[in-house]
């Protein structure tokens, strides 16, 4: 194992979730520029994942919460 990490390095963190939707989101956004042609509905469905990952991310935390209790 010490010749994998001596080759490919020290194991790093990748983007997080909400980093990969915002570049994905910039994406569509420059591809529906340079098209010239602008989909509402590629854009709603950014935003409906957007506050579908805030909603998961606060409902984690609601749990962690209840776990201290328990």
């Amino acid at each position: 194992m010490k010749a994998v990490n001596l080759t490919f390095g020290a194991p790093r963190a990748g983007p997080k979730a909400g980093e990969r939707l915002f570049a994905a989101a910039g994406l569509v956004l420059s591809s529906m520029l340079l098209r010239r042609r602008f989909v509402p509905a590629y854009l709603l469905s950014f935003v409906v994942g957007f506050v579908f990952g805030k909603l998961l991310g606060r409902h984690m935390t609601f749990l962690s919460c209840l776990e201290a209790y328990a």
